[in-house]
């Protein structure tokens, strides 16, 4: 029994019936390889892909963030009513600023309030060049935007 094995084996290789096996091995085997690493290539590009269509979401959210805080950071309504006194009385404006007192809160000075105080600001008839002065002071005291309504 051991001889006929023996003898097909090597009837098979002279026939070229092993050379082909071999030879469809080696395809089926690089065809697995090649199967393998092609889909470790198209799951990495869909994770990049992911990935900056993520990044991309949260650019566009920052954006958005961004202009609502800036918008936010902006006071119009702003009274001229203590310019004019000054007008009246010729009196300097002394530009002072509360930071931290813009949430409401239950007990008066329960939260951390910082007050800066700006430079003088001259007795002058133009109530509103007094009143860009102030603006622009208060604007770098606090950091927000303080903007005269258009009349």
């Amino acid at each position: 029994m051991n001889t006929k094995l023996i003898e097909k084996i090597k009837r098979s290789a002279i026939k070229g019936r092993l050379g082909d096996f071999i030879c469809n091995f080696i395809a089926v085997v690089l065809g697995i390889a090649i199967t393998f690493v092609g889909s470790d290539m198209i799951q990495e590009h869909n994770k990049k892909k992911e990935v900056a269509q993520a990044l991309q979401l949260v650019k566009s959210e920052l954006l958005i963030n961004r202009e609502t805080i800036e918008e936010m950071m902006k006071i119009e309504k702003i009274n001229k009513g203590f310019a004019t006194f000054a007008k009246v009385t010729e009196s300097d404006i002394l530009p002072v600023a509360l930071i931290g007192s813009d949430k409401k809160i239950r007990f008066p000075f329960s939260e951390k309030l910082t007050v800066k105080v700006g430079k003088i600001i001259p007795y002058s008839d133009n109530v509103d060049e007094m009143m860009r002065q102030w603006c622009s002071s208060i604007s770098e005291l606090t950091g927000k935007q303080y903007k005269l309504a258009e009349v």
